[in-house]
């Protein structure tokens, strides 16, 4: 790194010193320059520093000192030790965030080494339970248009199907971050069993031929979403050393997840149908069973080998004596309250550096924030929705438009989700070079790009898919970008506790794909899937809203392009 100093006294003189770091204590330093209370700090500094400038020109000047400048110099002095305070403070709470963790969504300071207690099964468990999930919520897109078709329900059913699992997940995610106060094996084995029940249902709904049987499935699976207990278990008991293998772990488990669910309708594509007693096994269904199979597997092993890291009274104890040196990541608020209420500094001390001041610095400094961060979350917002409105309209034009199989279509998923693992490397490598900001909004265009390529829906079809390449794959990458830039807009006071980032950003995307999912299913009755001209004005309305809003949170960042800082 190189640091240049102006020479006031000497106009046009500049002096150049290099020096080569460690590209961890670079980041630190990146890290502690980007954190807003230091910069709050250091902004404080400088305009005590001026006025006292002021003063001792004015002191030059003038042969009688003003009546109140005892007063008025000890004020300054005061509010100039209450800043060296905040800025020691704050240094000591910056600590740096790997690509990888702000990917995952994990913005907390990894433990000390004494209660790093993650072994290397318990982070294979909660990367495994990712993964399932994510096959088991991709599971039904190639097959979804047969179901229904089976038990006589409408086409335009498909998209609330996909979404029942995200209205489980919306409260599911917060009774999980609540569960994880008081354990972490309990809910991973609730959210297995609630896959196993739902996946049972899902076989078995197929020869009751009621549409109820699918949704409920279909909720069920929603509740077993447990990525927020995964990226708890990372934050809390993953060390410094290991933590962004954790993360990158996590990240690539999901994304292997995501593209082996509707990979498995390949196979099990030449599965002959055969029966059980009054229940039939055939392609549409046996990728439930065996889904539930995996999960049963899962929750066995849980239940022998997974091992609780720390009770929840050891986790109330170890909070109530809570030092400074080991809070979470840039969270500062309950230390703020201790020292701004005086319980450590003597009653009624004056020179007390926790005062109105600080209180006004952080709720300006929070107020400061929080507009690019709502972009921020509404970029996330989106990413999931034009994504999940792209992947769950695939089958239509596959199935009905161009008269594929469903493994084909199933196949076609799968080799859209395993671009992202290679995707995923050469993005890290450039986000080096690349700042977050430009390369959200360069990602954000090229979304934009693909779904107004998306609208002429199949006509020809070469076209399509590559405007669906543009729209998967820009939103999947733009994700790790916004959350690496998420981390460095937002409040300290975000980053840690049970409302924490990443369980609003869980929240946020879980939002995004129950809308994704509900404009399909608007736009599939709407306009009707079972004739191609029907198909086309479907992709005309889908495609055309997509890009409406994309184009519309492009407009928004340009818009908050200062406020974003990179």
């Amino acid at each position: 790194m190189s640091l240049e100093v102006d020479r006031p006294h000497h106009p046009g003189l500049h002096s150049f010193q290099g020096t080569s770091l460690p590209n961890e204590v670079a980041e630190q330093l990146d890290d502690m320059f980007e954190h807003a209370a230091l910069a709050s700090a250091a902004h404080s500094i400088k305009k005590q520093y001026e006025q006292l400038q002021s003063w001792q020109s004015k002191l030059q000047s003038s042969k009688e000192w003003p009546g109140d400048a005892h007063q008025q110099m000890h004020e300054i002095l005061h509010r100039l030790d209450c800043s060296e305070y905040w800025a020691k403070r704050n240094t000591n709470l910056v600590h740096t965030i790997s690509q990888q963790e702000r990917w995952a969504g994990i913005y907390e300071k990894a433990p000390s080494s004494d209660k790093a207690l993650g072994d290397f099964l318990g982070l294979a468990i909660n990367c495994t339970c990712a993964a399932l999930y994510m096959a088991n919520y991709q599971l039904i897109l190639p097959d979804i248009e047969k179901y229904l078709g089976h038990i006589g329900a409408s086409s335009s059913w498909a998209g609330i199907a996909i979404g029942c699992c995200d209205v489980a997940t919306l409260p599911g995610a917060l009774g999980y971050s609540l569960w994880t106060n008081k354990s972490f094996k309990a809910p991973l084995l609730a959210a297995a069993l609630a896959c196993i029940c739902g996946n049972v249902l899902y076989g078995a709904g197929y020869d009751a031929k009621a549409l109820w049987t699918l949704l409920a499935s279909r909720l069920l699976v929603g509740f077993g979403s447990a990525r927020t207990v995964n990226r708890r278990y990372i934050a809390d008991f993953v060390s410094k050393e290991n933590r962004t293998k954790a993360s990158a772990a996590f990240v690539t488990s999901s994304a292997v997840g995501m593209a082996f669910g509707p990979l498995l309708a390949l196979p099990l594509s030449y599965l002959p149908t055969t029966s059980l007693g009054p229940i039939s096994i055939d392609p549409v269904t046996a990728g439930g069973w065996v889904m539930g199979l995996l999960w049963l597997t899962f929750l066995l092993l849980t239940l022998l080998m997974f091992e609780e890291p720390k009770s929840g009274d050891d986790k109330k104890h170890e909070s109530s004596n809570n030092h400074t040196e080991n809070e979470p990541l840039m969270n500062n608020q309950e230390s703020n309250l201790d020292v701004e209420q005086g319980q450590e500094q003597s009653e009624g001390s004056k020179s007390s550096p926790g005062n109105k001041s600080e209180k006004e610095d952080d709720s300006g400094s929070f107020k400061q924030q929080l507009p690019p961060t709502i972009l921020m979350f509404s970029v996330l917002f989106l990413v999931k929705l034009v994504q999940q409105g792209f992947l769950s309209s695939l089958s239509v034009f596959t199935i009905k438009l161009y008269g594929w199989s469903s493994s084909q279509s199933g196949l076609t998923l799968a080799a859209y989700g395993f671009t992202l693992i290679p995707l995923n490397l050469a993005v890290g490598k450039a986000s080096n070079t690349v700042s977050d900001r430009l390369f959200s909004v360069v990602l954000l265009a090229a979304i934009g790009l693909g779904s107004a390529l998306c609208i002429c829906s199949g006509n020809p079809m070469w076209l399509f898919f590559l405007g669906g390449a543009f729209v998967f794959m820009g939103s999947m990458t733009l994700e790790g970008s916004a959350m690496s830039l998420l981390s460095k807009v937002m409040h300290s006071s975000l980053a840690e506790g049970t409302f924490n980032t990443g369980l609003l950003t869980t929240e946020a995307g879980g939002f995004g794909r129950l809308a994704g999912n509900l404009a399909n299913s608007a736009f599939s009755r709407l306009s009707g899937t079972d004739t191609p001209s029907q198909v086309y004005s479907f992709g005309h309305y889908l495609f055309g809203l997509l890009t409406i809003l994309t184009v519309g949170n492009t407009a928004y960042f340009a818009s908050m392009w200062k406020k974003v800082k990179d």
